[in-house]
Parts: structure tokens; sequence; C-alpha cells
């Protein structure tokens, strides 16, 4: 037990190391960062306030995605009709 808090510990140690060699956070910037976001991935993409973009369809993929969306809806319509069929 007291060896796999040791290795989570060392482990911790290790990526608040790398988070300061990739940023210019100090220590404690860098233990708060670690433990807001949980991953040096997450921390690192807030130092460079990256921010997702959401995708901009095109108008054919709106259409088409209208399309499946319609169909996908009817279909669950269909199978809700034959069921309560059943049951009656």
């Amino acid at each position: 037990m007291n060896n796999c808090t040791t290795i989570k510990e060392h482990v911790e140690e290790a990526l608040i190391k790398m988070l300061m060699r990739q940023t210019t956070y100090n220590r404690e910037e860098a233990i708060a960062s670690f433990e807001k976001n949980k991953t040096i991935d997450k921390c690192i993409e807030e130092y460079l306030g990256y921010q997702k973009k959401e995708k901009v369809l095109t108008t054919n993929q709106a259409i088409f995605k209208s399309i499946r969306d319609f169909i996908d809806e009817n279909s669950t319509n269909k199978d809700k009709i034959i069921q309560n069929m059943s049951n009656n």
C-alpha cells in the first residue's frame, strides 16, 4: 500500500516537473494547474489558451445529416408502433 502511494507521488512529481519545463509556471502554479486539469495535455492547452473549435459543416454535410436524423427518427417511431401493435 505504501509502495503505491510513493509511486503515485513519484509520477505526479515527474509530471509537475515536465509541466514546469513546458511552461513558465513556477512549482505552485504547476501544482494548481495539474490538480485542476488532471492531465499535462489539458494544462498546456490552458496555458496556451487553446480552445477547441466547433466543426463547421458544409452545406452538403448539413443536408445529409438532416436526412440521416430524419430517417433515424422515423425508424425509431416505426419500431415503437410495431412494438405497441405486438403488445395489443
